[in-house]
């Protein structure tokens, strides 16, 4: 992650932000999409840029750009289990994650315990997912039974909310957020099929306040 960064700030800083903006100056630039049922679906946000002055813009575009390609490009078969297959989440998630503060009392982070929630579209035996570097189990929840293996959550704690990867800071005094500042993380999941095939994803979800 921080070497794509970095890869992204001498490939966009090289470039003069005038000629940035003229190849940029047409592009069309998605919406938050702050409804509701996106919110309560855990659909991953979109930052929406158009109030920023076009120069910048066309910079953020150009670090995306960046940042898609190198996302996009063949991982090093050393970081992956032996045989797994890197493959974009889009085609591996039904939809985008949900990923929430998970304390007994609601919106506190007091706890430092976040849950995850995942929807295949295919079944799996075993899901397993990592946030910098933490790893945890996903599992089927006890109540869906019999069903297809497609949908797994799973808990992190120790989740780095107070000084970690995932830090917040608090939207009143003491340990309580309501997602005023908005936070979200790469999640890496590694996901068993029942034939002991594997497969390895990675996607930005964002952190909510509350799970379950």
């Amino acid at each position: 992650m921080q070497q794509t960064e970095a890869l992204a700030e001498r490939v966009c800083g090289a470039v003069p932000s005038s000629i940035l903006a003229r190849s940029l100056g047409g592009a069309d630039f998605p919406k938050t999409d702050t409804s509701p049922n996106a919110i309560g679906l855990g659909y991953a946000r979109d930052v929406d840029i158009s109030p920023i002055p076009l120069q910048r813009a066309a910079a953020e575009g150009c670090r995306a750009g960046v940042r898609s390609q190198q996302d996009d490009a063949p991982r090093s078969e050393a970081s992956e289990p032996t045989g797994a297959t890197v493959t974009p989440s889009r085609e591996v998630l039904q939809r985008s994650p949900y990923m929430g503060l998970a304390c007994p009392t609601p919106n506190s982070f007091a706890c430092d315990r976040v849950g995850l929630a995942v929807w295949l579209r295919d079944p799996a035996a075993e899901v397993h997912a990592a946030i910098a570097d933490q790893d945890f189990d996903l599992r089927v929840p006890k109540h869906y039974g019999g069903r297809q293996q497609t949908y797994f959550t799973g808990y992190l704690q120790p989740a780095g909310l107070v000084n970690g990867p995932l830090q917040i800071e608090p939207d009143a005094s003491g340990d309580r957020w309501i997602g005023r500042d908005p936070v979200s993380a790469p999640v890496r999941l590694e996901i068993v099929h029942g034939g002991g095939e594997i497969t390895v994803t990675e996607v930005e979800v964002d952190l909510f306040g509350g799970f379950g």
